[in-house]
C-alpha cells in the first residue's frame, strides 16, 4: 500500500482512509506544463522546463465550511521512505510527526497549488521520479482523507 510506507522510524500512520475518494467527494491533481498543457496523475519532464502542481479537493457535504489541514507526502525514486512538503516549498522526512501544507475553510470545490502559484524550473538536482499523496483533516479528527492515487512526475 503506497499510503502506509515504512521508514527508519518504523510504520507510518500518514494516510488513512479514501472516503474523500468515494462518490460524494473527491481528490484529484495534475500537473500543468510551461505551453499551458495539463496533465492528470502522471507527466514527465525534462530538466530545464517549468511546471506547476496543483490539486483539487471537492469534499464530502459533511466536510464543506470546516477547517481543514492539507497534507502532501511525497516519496521520492520509489523509496519506502516519505517526505512531507511543507508551504516553504521543503521537504522532511516524516517521522510520525505531521506538520500541514496549508490550512483553509473547505468550499465545494479548493484548488491548493504545491509549487505557489508560480511556475517551479526543473533543475538537474531535481531529477528523478516523485509520487504526491495528498490529503486532508478536518478539525481535530485523527482521519485523513486522501485521494486514491498519487500524483507521480518524472523529471529526466
Amino acid at each position: 500500500d503506497p499510503y502506509s510506507g515504512s521508514n527508519s522510524e518504523g510504520s507510518i500512520p500518514l494516510i488513512s482512509s479514501n472516503e474523500s475518494d468515494s462518490p460524494t467527494g473527491s481528490i484529484t491533481g495534475g500537473i500543468t506544463a510551461d505551453n499551458g498543457v495539463r496533465f492528470f496523475r502522471n507527466a514527465a519532464f525534462s530538466v530545464g522546463e517549468s511546471i506547476q502542481i496543483e490539486i483539487n479537493i471537492a469534499p464530502p457535504l459533511s466536510h464543506i465550511e470546516l477547517a481543514a489541514e492539507i497534507y502532501i507526502a511525497v516519496r521520492i525514486n520509489s523509496s519506502s521512505d516519505l517526505y512531507l512538503l511543507g508551504p516553504d516549498g521543503s521537504l522532511a522526512l516524516f517521522k510520525g510527526d505531521l506538520f500541514a501544507f496549508d490550512e483553509l475553510v473547505l468550499k465545494a470545490e479548493n484548488t491548493v497549488n504545491l509549487t505557489g502559484g508560480n511556475p517551479l524550473v526543473l533543475t538537474q538536482d531535481l531529477t528523478g521520479e516523485y509520487e504526491f499523496f495528498i490529503g486532508y483533516r478536518v478539525g481535530d479528527d485523527e482521519v485523513i482523507y486522501y485521494g486514491s492515487e498519487p500524483v507521480a512526475l518524472e523529471v529526466f
